[in-house]
């Protein structure tokens, strides 16, 4: 396993799962993340007039599910003005919920993607964590500083396949803390660079043993 991950001071990289020889690295900056090759794939802006701004059961909408754990999900309208100062009024609508905000997103692309990314809008209440999963469990989770109201972002790259992460703000209650702008890259079947430095180790290591053994053969 390789972990990369320079994170701002507001971040706290707290715990990590990842599949063994995986490579994991953690972003808290967005343009840094979209440097990588990821690009937006949901920013709520598409939802009907009819399902924003009241509690949901569930939110489909194509490549994410989204579910709610304890208190409904909403989509705030842009506009919004329940968050905290200095938050609000929202630019976006933002996926929230009408409680201590706890939900999880599942990800239904038709390929596996190697790369989820996206903003949130936090308030200085209580705790805020995303945690990541992929096939084999948690893969990571990241906890931020919400000794001020704030927009943050996270995104982590990783070679094994992420398949759905939780968004959790004990001190969120009731549409004041939420997430926006999902960015997400496919799983890239290319080495890392440090990888190709191991495979052509080993293939360099290979030809040499070969070259050997035939030479014994002719001796």
């Amino acid at each position: 396993m390789m972990i990369r991950a320079g994170l701002a001071a507001a971040v706290i990289l707290a715990g990590l799962s990842v599949p063994a020889q995986a490579v994991l690295t953690v972003y808290t900056d967005q343009a840094d993340f979209i440097a990588t090759g990821a690009t937006l794939a949901e920013d709520f802006e598409g939802v009907s007039a009819g399902q924003r701004d009241t509690g949901l059961l569930s939110l489909d909408l194509g490549n994410f599910r989204f579910l709610p754990d304890s208190a409904d999900l909403v989509v705030a309208s842009a506009g919004y003005m329940n968050f905290a100062a200095g938050v609000s009024p929202t630019a976006s609508h933002v996926l929230t919920s009408n409680g201590d905000e706890n939900f999880s997103g599942i990800l239904q692309f038709a390929a596996p993607q190697g790369s989820l990314g996206m903003t949130l809008l936090l308030n200085d209440i209580g705790t805020a964590g995303i945690r990541f999963y992929g096939a084999t469990g948690l893969m990571a989770t990241v906890l931020f500083d919400v000794s001020t109201p704030n927009i943050s972002f996270v995104g982590i790259r990783s070679d094994a396949a992420i398949t759905s992460f939780v968004f959790v703000s004990q001190g969120g209650g009731i549409v004041n803390t939420g997430i926006d702008n999902l960015y997400t890259a496919a799983l890239s079947a290319a080495p890392e660079p440090a990888s190709w430095t191991l495979l052509m180790t080993g293939f360099a290591a290979i030809g040499i043993a070969t070259r050997r053994r035939r030479r014994g053969l002719h001796a």
